[in-house]
């Protein structure tokens, strides 16, 4: 398929794989990797896995995660919480299991043991944008009006396509009347997107910004 951006991230390289039409990229399930964002285009790509009966240490953890998101579906956060848990007791230093137990105690409402596991996910990989997002709608909540846009701005700066992040920095500029400094952030984002931008859109005509 055509497409622009893309390929295949590796986090221990900090690099981006982009093969050529019909060549495979092979490495172990623990590798931790993602999907480089598309651009433009569409991409589309086959993943096969290979499975064995063995099953290593740290993978125990990854069988724990699986147990969490199946509870996370039924809607008991209860069990969801245990099962992160058990898996953060196999994978300590894993920000995706921190981040993941910092959502569903931000679910349950434990707002100050949720900011705590999301300050641990960006202390483990600080390039992540979604741990940043969601501590700053904790301190919004909180009424830290301050640290919540500066939380906003940094999962910003390290996806400008994070449209949560967009939506809830340009809310609270408007909602602290700022609109000025707001209508720039919106229509800054706006001139970066190209596809995900209607919730954007959206926002920006309730809030008397676009036509």
């Amino acid at each position: 398929s055509e497409y622009a951006g893309g390929g295949t991230f590796i986090e221990s390289l900090e690099r981006s794989f982009r093969l050529p039409e019909g060549h495979m990229l092979i490495h172990p399930s623990a590798l931790r990797h993602a999907g480089a964002r598309v651009t433009a285009g569409k991409r589309i790509v086959l993943v096969v896995f290979l499975c064995t009966r063995s099953l290593r240490w740290h993978e125990h953890g990854r069988c724990f995660k699986v147990r969490a998101r199946k509870a996370a579906q039924k809607g008991d956060w209860q069990e969801e919480l245990r099962q992160l848990q058990f898996a953060l007791a196999v994978c300590p230093k894993d920000h995706e299991l921190w981040y993941d137990q910092g959502a569903c105690l931000h679910d349950a409402g434990r707002l100050l043991e949720a900011a705590r596991c999301y300050e641990r996910a960006i202390q483990l990989e600080p390039r992540d944008p979604q741990p940043y997002n969601n501590l700053g709608a904790i301190h919004l909540e909180f009424g830290s009006h301050r640290h919540a846009f500066t939380c906003f701005r940094k999962s910003l700066e390290r996806d400008p396509y994070n449209e949560d992040a967009a939506m809830n920095a340009i809310s609270l500029l408007a909602s602290l009347g700022k609109p000025s400094a707001a209508r720039r952030v919106l229509h800054a984002l706006l001139g970066s997107l190209t596809e995900c931008d209607g919730n954007l859109r959206e926002l920006g005509r309730d809030l008397g910004y676009l036509s």
